[in-house]
């Protein structure tokens, strides 16, 4: 069974028609392909959640990785996994995956004087010049998932198992990972509203008397709605701030459900052009404070780890001695 799952994964991934290099019209038009499939099957959620993990990669990854290993939880090149102590196992298949190349070329263009003005010839026709110019070119590599990989334990792998979860801990999370204040206080003005967003005065204001589960879903509420703001998204779409919401409280242990009431195909009333924006811009309003929950969670890893284990008391010292004496004051018995 495990050769027969292997074998048509493989085949799934090599489904995916990726030559080296790819236009970027072709290379548009397989994402919004992806981004179609995952809406109309209801993965969008599923697809936002994905993102915590991945963070660092481009819209453009991160549906590529999603539509080929969904349950990936940390890839990297041969060649970086083998610098990070682990071997990729044998007969494994990597995942597409496009990756940013430089390369130098020598191009001609008029040559200026001191004023930026063109110098000419005695014919009047401009004197050209070959200048050396940095071009980035966008290809196909391939990528392993740490599942498909074999040997020592990695840091990162460590750091990811902590979760906030508690009231406390997960607004104090929030509030580091936050690039706004986050005040809890009574909401004078309009007292029948939760919490609000002042995106002029960089702070998120929760009303006062809340219960716990109420603030965290706010300030995770409001928190969106910031980010997207600072994107240049239309913070007036719920779906859009939701999602942005449901990926942060994922990726920090909240155990706090969001509603995705408009998660239909039908309700989205996007091409596919559109939701590849919207999809782009989500991932980039979450990529900060993701990144800034990474920092978090290592540090808090170093804290727990600097912590020297418990002394062992003296009474505690002494009965384990007396067990041991008992233990082998028997074991002589038996011998005589």
């Amino acid at each position: 069974y495990e050769k027969y799952a292997a074998l048509t994964e493989s085949k799934e991934r090599r489904s995916m028609p990726m030559r080296k290099t790819e236009s970027p019209v072709e290379i548009r038009a397989q994402l919004c392909a992806i981004i179609q499939k995952i809406v109309a099957e209801g993965k969008t959620k599923e697809y936002f959640n994905f993102i915590a993990r991945f963070y660092k990669f481009s819209v453009s990854n991160t549906l590529l990785l999603f539509a080929q290993a969904p349950h990936a939880s940390m890839v990297a090149s041969y060649e970086a996994w083998k610098s990070k102590g682990r071997q990729v196992k044998a007969e494994e298949k990597g995942v597409p995956f496009y990756s940013l190349a430089k390369y130098a070329s020598r191009v001609e263009i008029p040559r200026k004087d001191n004023n930026g003005n063109p110098v000419l010839d005695k014919n009047g026709i401009p004197v050209m010049q070959k200048v050396r110019k940095e071009k980035i070119s966008r290809h196909i590599s391939h990528v392993f998932d740490i599942s498909q990989t074999e040997g020592r334990e990695l840091p990162e792998q460590t750091h990811r198992e902590i979760k906030f979860q508690n009231y406390d801990s997960a607004l104090n999370c929030l509030r580091t990972i936050s690039p706004c204040s986050i005040y809890i206080e009574p909401i004078v003005n309009s007292p029948g509203i939760n919490g609000y967003c002042s995106f002029h005065d960089h702070a998120i204001i929760i009303q006062s008397g809340l219960s716990e589960m109420q603030t965290i879903k706010t300030a995770l509420h409001e928190l969106a709605k910031f980010l997207l703001y600072r994107s240049g998204v239309d913070t007036r779409s719920e779906i859009e701030i939701q999602s942005a919401a449901s990926i942060l409280a994922n990726a920090i242990g909240i155990n706090v459900q969001f509603e995705f009431p408009n998660m239909s195909p039908l309700s989205w009333g996007k091409s596919p052009d559109e939701l590849l924006r919207i999809f782009s811009h989500i991932g980039s309003a979450v990529k900060q404070p993701l990144y800034e929950l990474e920092k978090y969670q290592l540090q808090f890893l170093d804290e727990i780890r600097a912590v020297p284990p418990p002394a062992v008391q003296e009474e505690e010292q002494l009965e384990k001695l007396n067990q041991l004496f008992h233990h082998e004051e028997k074991k002589e018995e038996i011998t005589l």
